[in-house]
């Protein structure tokens, strides 16, 4: 959401520590230690932070800020002093550093840890042994010393007040600590701090391999313990040990956990069930404890040093995760502060009556509906449709129409040019939700078209030509192969065609079987299309349904679906689309999507064509399926129109005009794409598209202003709302016509068409359109 490098925090060497605070108005201000000082930013607007105010120190590598009540307490490694800053007038732009403790007893510390529940402060490592400890109850500007423990070397700590279960009010320090400064017999040492003048060390666990216990948190239930070594990471990956201390005197190791990075890891928070880890030179890396406490899947990531996962001590240091907004803080020792938001989307938006896969070039309407997630809120006139005709991306505000409703009016564009887009709205700290979640990386693409025609077609009730080839590495297990799916968690019950149960995908699998039986492993499997002619198309459009998951496992974003396409003058394939993980494409969580794509743009079209699709688990023990269903060559045409105006209205309407219909989409009765309208209709008023098969003429019918065009059987679409655009719009199913009974469109029948509509002209009165006729093939 935001980067602020560190010539513009304090102009400091290095990053080194972060925490927050959170006013008595919700205010969030992250606080940023660097090398020179300490930051107090204000991040209201996640996406643009401001600076409140810098409480200089001396130059140092490691500085480290705790909070309690309305103050702030710095720690540094170049000095006795305990920095107390008060932040009561933090919301008014004003930081006041209002004491600097020497206690006379204490050398310098590497850090400081506050139980927020008891109110006592702890000063931990530099050098000094074990904990310091503080009453902030007693005078929380100049906090007396009461106690310490000292035998052992104390790097980092947090302190926790019981308040249920066997250990109700006791104050217990979970310690990361050793001898030598650490370096031996480092171990999770849980302390009893209950009676400050007297300590006692209640239990001592080692754990494989250990070098130096760095930092730990505990998980919400305070069932385990989050540790992480600071000098196992040559040899091991980035691991993270995994301590039951749900009895504190007898503690047992669970587990180790690692997503196979060889960075090393340093700060970790737990919060609502996920733990939030700084392991440097790999950056944030965010596990879901909450689902699996002792064997947890890493759910997101943020790389803030990409190209680099060596074990050393660059890149993010340390992470807040505690906001109610779910904006994360972190501080990168090279490249200053990050914020982020994890989470979902905060709008759920859709496309009321499906994606257009082509565009009218008079001017496309269609209805959208942005509807808010939980308790955020649409911010008002952010409803947006980006698109990009080749000439750049340009915007269009949506017409709200009321509710969630809202209107997209595209202008007119060329016929023949392929038009990519994507629907964006904001919702409250300036998040951004768009359709398709991946935009603008990932967009959707429209070719412009007067109508279009199928010219192949592939349903994958037969193979038709369609193979399997090989791609090294050649895929161990999932290949491709053509039925009807067993469905699972990964792989799709069902084919997307509505006729036929066809479809290809990666292996059939048993029913009852574990997802990750029959999945594609340790390679790539690959489905060609056969050779087909496209020299007779003027510009062909390719579409397909395909379906993709990937949990993405050990290794994200490394497997894949990937579309090429190549031409048969010689040419190499070429890349037309990548599907990625989970947690880099959202269309990698399964579902059937489709996608279109003008040929012209990758590959030439004067002979044949040929696409492949390319399933890949190359990097490690994850889970792959995908599918292939309903494949298409199209024609777009951008000659006449496919219908022919007659009967125009005799009468204007309140807008001084007359409504006037039309259509777009196929004339084709295979391709069932009609789409008929009727513009020029008085916003937001009530409506009824008709159709018949007889033309008639009857003015003034059933007291309605202008001429009813059509005779014999009608027949009724449903009723609609003209919105602020003064449009009524209906896509037509040519197999069933709302008819009594259903009627199906047979190839050579003609159609008429007409809309009907209510008005005030200026009492309340209603009105009819021109009519339309379309002959079908």
């Amino acid at each position: 959401m935001a980067h602020v490098p560190l010539n513009e925090i304090d102009g400091a060497l290095t990053g080194s520590d972060c925490w927050g605070y959170t006013s008595p108005a919700g205010k969030e201000y992250a606080i940023i230690c660097t090398s020179s000082g300490t930051t107090f930013f204000d991040i209201s607007n996640p996406g643009d932070p401001r600076s409140v105010g810098t409480i200089a120190g001396p130059q140092v590598f490691w500085r480290d800020v705790k909070t309690f009540g309305s103050y702030a307490y710095i720690v540094s490694e170049a000095g006795p002093q305990l920095q107390v800053v008060d932040l009561s007038s933090i919301d008014s732009g004003v930081v006041s550093l209002v004491n600097s403790i020497d206690d006379g007893g204490y050398i310098d510390s590497h850090n400081v840890a506050i139980d927020v529940d008891s109110g006592f402060l702890y000063r931990l490592g530099g050098g000094n042994n074990g904990l310091w400890i503080y009453d902030l109850n007693a005078d929380p500007v100049s906090p007396p010393f009461v106690g310490s423990w000292t035998p052992y070397y104390v790097h980092d700590a947090q302190v926790v007040t019981y308040d249920s279960g066997p250990y109700t009010g006791r104050e217990i320090a979970f310690c990361c600590s050793g001898l030598s400064g650490g370096f031996a017999a480092t171990a999770l040492r849980i302390v009893d701090v209950t009676d400050k003048a007297n300590p006692t060390l209640l239990s001592t666990t080692m754990y494989p391999g250990g070098e130096y216990a760095h930092q730990g948190w505990l998980s919400g239930d305070r069932k385990f313990f989050y540790l992480d070594d600071e000098y196992d990471e040559n040899p091991l990956p980035t691991t993270t040990w995994v301590i039951d201390v749900e009895d504190i005197d007898n503690p047992v190791v669970s587990n180790s956990f690692t997503n196979g990075d060889n960075a090393t890891g340093h700060n970790m928070y737990e919060h609502n069930g996920l733990l939030y880890q700084a392991n440097f030179a790999s950056g944030l890396r965010v596990f879901d404890v909450g689902a699996n406490a002792t064997h947890p899947e890493e759910v997101a990531y943020f790389d803030t040093r990409p190209g680099d996962d060596s074990h050393f001590y660059n890149g993010l240091r340390s992470v807040y995760p505690f906001f109610d907004s779910k904006v994360i803080v972190g501080i990168d020792r090279e490249k200053g502060m990050f914020l982020w938001y994890i989470g979902g989307p905060q709008l759920d938006i859709q496309i009321s009556g499906g994606t257009p896969g082509f565009f009218d070039p008079s001017g496309t309407v269609f209805d959208v509906k942005f509807t808010e997630v939980g308790e955020s809120t649409l911010v008002p006139g952010s409803p947006t449709l980006w698109y990009d005709d080749g000439s750049g991306f340009q915007s269009i505000q949506l017409t709200h129409n009321g509710g969630d409703d809202y209107t997209v009016a595209l202008p007119p564009l060329t016929c023949g040019q392929a038009v990519d887009w994507f629907l964006a709205g904001e919702a409250p700290l300036g998040l951004t939700t768009t359709y398709p979640e991946a935009a603008p990386e990932k967009t959707i693409l429209s070719v412009v078209a007067q109508s279009v025609a199928t010219t192949h077609f592939f349903d994958m009730e037969a193979d038709d030509g369609w193979k399997v080839g090989s791609q090294v590495p050649i895929a161990q297990n999932g290949t491709w192969e053509r039925g009807n799916p067993v469905g699972s968690d990964a792989q799709p019950e069902d084919d997307y065609s509505s006729l036929g149960e066809d479809c290809w995908f990666t292996a059939q699998g048993v029913p009852g079987a574990p997802a990750n039986s029959h999945d594609v492993d340790l390679g790539i499997t690959t489905l060609l299309s056969p050779h087909i002619d496209v020299s007779n198309i003027e510009s062909p459009v390719v579409s397909y349904h395909r379906w993709f998951f990937n949990d993405a496992g050990t290794f994200p974003g490394q497997d894949f679906l990937e579309i090429e396409i190549r031409d048969g003058n010689g040419s190499g394939w070429v890349s037309v689309e990548m599907v990625g993980s989970i947690k880099t494409d959202p269309v990698g969580e399964g579902g059937w999507y489709k996608n279109s794509f003008l040929v012209s743009e990758y590959v030439n079209t004067d002979s044949t064509i040929q696409v492949r699709f390319l399933a890949a688990d190359v990097l490690g023990p994850t889970l792959v399926e995908a599918a292939i269903d309903d494949f298409r060559v199209e024609e777009v045409f951008c000659g006449p129109p496919i219908f022919e105006s007659y009967c125009s209205p005799a009468i204007p309407n309140s807008t001084g005009g007359a409504g006037t219909m039309g259509a777009m989409g196929s004339p084709f009765v295979d391709d069932n794409t009609l789409v008929v309208s009727a513009s020029g209709v008085p916003s937001n008023q009530f409506g009824i598209l008709l159709t018949s098969q007889t033309q008639g003429s009857t003015p003034l019918a059933g007291g309605s202003q202008g001429t009813l065009c059509l005779g014999g059987t009608l027949a009724r679409f449903g009723a609609a709302s003209s919105g602020a655009t003064g449009v009524l719009q209906q896509m037509v199913d040519l197999t069933a016509l709302p008819f009594s009974p259903m009627v199906a469109v047979l190839p050579g029948e003609t159609y008429h068409f007409q809309a009907w509509y209510r008005d005030l002209n200026p009492g309340p009165v209603s009105n009819f359109t021109d009519g339309i006729s379309i002959q079908f093939q």
